[in-house]
This record gives C-alpha cells, structure tokens and sequence, in this order.
C-alpha cells in the first residue's frame, strides 16, 4: 500500500488520544471499498427509472429498477426506501 493510496485529515498531525482522522480509500486501489463515479451515475439513472414507473403504478418495474440501481451503488440508503415501497404497494411487506 502506498501513500497515494489513503487520504487523511492533515489537519491534526498529533497521535493524541480522541483525535480523530477521516480515512478514504482509493476504489482503484481498494475495490468494492466505494462504488466509482460511473457505478454512481448508472444508479443515479435507475432510480429515475425507477421513480417514473412509481409514479405509473408499474410496481414490478420500479422493484426490477431500484434493486438494479442497489447493484450499482449499496450505499445509496434511498434506493433501499424506494424499494420497499414498492414492495409495500404490491402488498409483499415481508420484502418492504
């Protein structure tokens, strides 16, 4: 591992105790650490997707949409939501 690697707050150079250092990790360098800018984007486009076939009441299509776009970026906690209001809707409230 090499220095480019890790980001930190250079802010605090001390080791004192409750100081804290924000760590970001490289997704070139440490997959699946982050999803990347175009795993991003792909998600951000799915959950339009998704968003309009909720808005139709294509239920099925907005679940297929928002699990896809999960895929593609895991931390994006409102595709979790989306989705399970789909689930909701289709009357399935073990998967919501």
């Amino acid at each position: 591992m090499n220095r480019d690697s890790i980001s930190r707050d250079e802010t605090d150079q001390s080791s004192t105790p409750g100081k804290r250092y924000v760590l970001i990790l490289d997704p070139e360098i440490f997959p699946g650490s982050l999803p990347s800018r175009e795993q991003v984007e792909q998600a951000e486009r799915l959950r339009a997707e998704g968003n309009v076939a909720f808005q139709q009441q294509d239920y099925q299509q907005a679940i297929f949409s928002f699990s896809q776009a999960i895929l593609h970026n895991p931390f994006d906690h409102l595709l979790y939501s989306n989705r399970s209001a789909c689930w909701a809707n289709v009357g399935n409230h073990l998967e919501a």
